[in-house]
């Protein structure tokens, strides 16, 4: 015997799965082809009519709008589990190689999520600063960091590297992993507690 609200449930379980298959064709997509992608691939990648797609995202916009948001939320989750890497340098070194990790999985959507005005509010820019903030105090309380480590300096540093391109560049040319080594090798000696291996 069914259950009188197990048609509604059945129902908003497969809305669900259609929200999220269609989020992830949306990234393979988008990553590919950039703003060039049309929403007729998107849906056909996702195995749903593009009648189904309409339905979960009204236009483009909010199709795009979806993703940056889940790109974000997803390094956010990614970079707070590399927090708690068991030494503060070896954490600053995995929240930056996934930074630069998204650069290889998302493509040209890179440049749109980076481009985002959500990426520049204020919420935002506070969230990585006390992620900063927290390493820097963990290494600097564990005898890791030097007491003397300027946090501020340390976080405009890595975020001119970042927006000048050179992470990017090194990230393409050289891997995620190994330009995250290369750009903590560059930092050790002005954080690290001297005596202390990088």
């Amino acid at each position: 015997m069914n259950h009188p609200g197990s048609a509604y449930t059945t129902e908003r379980r497969d809305a669900r799965e259609n929200h999220e298959r269609i989020l992830s064709a949306a990234l393979e997509i988008f990553s590919k082809r950039g703003l060039e992608a049309a929403m007729k691939d998107v849906a056909a990648r996702a195995g749903v009519g593009v009648g189904t797609l309409y339905r979960h995202f009204k236009n483009r916009e909010t199709l795009l709008a979806a993703l940056i948001d889940h790109v974000h939320a997803e390094v956010g989750h990614r970079m707070e589990v590399a927090a708690r890497e068991p030494t503060a340098l070896g954490a600053l070194r995995a929240i930056i190689r996934i930074a630069l990790d998204q650069i290889g999985r998302f493509g040209a959507l890179t440049e749109i999520v980076m481009s985002d005005d959500q990426l520049r509010s204020e919420e935002k820019r506070r969230r990585i600063q006390r992620g900063f903030d927290e390493i820097i105090a963990r290494g600097i309380e564990s005898g890791e960091f030097r007491r003397d480590l300027d946090g501020e300096m340390m976080r405009a540093t890595i975020e001119a590297l970042w927006l000048s391109g050179k992470m990017h560049q090194l990230a393409r040319t050289r891997g995620s992993a190994e330009a995250a080594d290369r750009v903590v090798s560059f930092l050790a000696p002005a954080c690290l507690t001297p005596g202390r291996p990088p």
